[in-house]
Parts: C-alpha cells; structure tokens; sequence
C-alpha cells in the first residue's frame, strides 16, 4: 500500500468508526485537507463533513478557493455541517460562481448553517431570494428551492412542479428529493398528477424508483 492508498484508507476507516475523532485523527484530518495530491483532498472534504469538527471550518473554507471544481463543492457541502455564520457569509461569492452546482450547493448549505445557527429564518430567506429568483439551471434551482422550503418558505416549493419534468436528470433527481421531504406543504392533487405523468414518461430507471417514494408519502396523506 502506496502512501496515497495509505491516506484513502485512513479516511476510509474514520468515516465508518462510531467512535468520535481522536485528536491525533484530528489533526491528521486537518493536515489532509491541504495535501498535495487532488484525490486525497477532494476524499478528505468528504470526510470532513462526516466526521465534522468547528476545527474543520478554516482549512474546508481554504478548499472553496481550490483549482478542482469537486473539491470546491464537497468543502462546500461539508461546510453546511456548520453553525457558525460567519462560515454561511463566505459563502455568498459561490452563489455567483459559473459553476451551477457551486450556486446549488452554496445556497443550500447557507440555509444549512443559518438553522444550525439558529440565525432568523425570514432574515436568511431576504438574503437568499435574490440568488434565487436569479437561478436559471434547473439542477441549482432545485436546490435552492430545497433551501427555502426548509426555512419555511413553502412558495419556493411552487417550482418542483415544473422541476420534477426537467430535461436535466439532475434535476429531476434533486426536485424528487425536495418533493419527497416536503409533500405535506404541496397541493395533493397536483404533485400526484405531476408524478404520474413524469412517471410514464421516464426513461431514466433509478428516476423511476424514486418517484415512488413521494408517491407513496402522497397515497399515505389522503388516508388521512
């Protein structure tokens, strides 16, 4: 085993252990998230968000600067494991990136960090409204409609209607997610048609599988 398998595997066995980080795992991890070597970095902004520390923050927010797109949005979305907003205000510039699953995920964890924070839900929705009425890709929309809705701004969800028929199978996969998580907030009658006529006309089998689930939490409210 290589010195880079080595790190992979360290990695590895700390996101499986249920026991909590050992200092010395600690700052190994640290040390990690600027190794030289892509893989390792982009495994260890993985890692970071799962076995996530407040020690974490400094070197992940390094990473949003970092030369490989993937890396960037992983430190991004371990960074949503945060309650520090100071944190959440980093990532604003993201929101503009040119990148759609920067935008995506960089509204999304913003949200993430405002509730752990605990911060004022409609100040974080006033924040956030303008990057995303300004969205125009169906992928990053549908994340940022998640963001919203998990604020309390069920409006937001008024989008997945058109979302879940995208052409971008991203999308679709994202907008279901949201979907599944908020059905109780969606006109019943709407989503269950919106979700049958997708349903028989798509061709992506794993997209298939996951229309069941809103399915389901749809049948399940009309027994109610």
């Amino acid at each position: 085993m290589n010195r880079i398998e080595q790190k992979l595997d360290f990695l590895r066995r700390v996101e499986e252990s249920e026991e909590p980080l050992q200092a010395e795992e600690t700052v190994y991890l640290i040390e990690l998230l600027s190794a030289k070597n892509a893989d390792v970095r982009c495994r260890t902004a993985i890692s970071a968000g799962i076995c996530f520390l407040p020690e974490f923050e400094k070197p992940l927010l390094q990473l949003l600067k970092d030369k490989k797109r993937i890396i960037r949005v992983n430190a991004c979305d371990s960074l949503s494991n945060s309650a520090n907003m100071a944190v959440a205000f980093e990532l604003i510039p993201l929101m503009q990136s040119r990148y759609r699953l920067e935008r995506g995920y960089a509204v999304l964890s913003y949200s993430d960090i405002a509730l752990n924070a605990g911060a004022p839900k409609e100040e974080t929705i006033n924040v956030l409204r303008p990057y995303v009425e300004a969205e125009s890709d169906d992928w990053a929309k549908a994340f940022c409609t998640e963001a919203l809705a998990q604020l309390g701004d069920y409006g937001a969800l008024e989008h997945l209607y058109r979302l879940l028929g995208s052409n971008d199978a991203h999308a679709r996969r994202a907008a279901l997610k949201c979907a599944a998580r908020f059905v109780a907030y969606m006109d019943r009658d709407m989503l269950e048609t919106t979700l049958i006529r997708q349903l028989e006309q798509e061709r992506d089998e794993t997209i298939k599988g996951l229309i069941s689930s809103p399915l389901e939490k749809v049948g399940e409210s009309e027994q109610v």
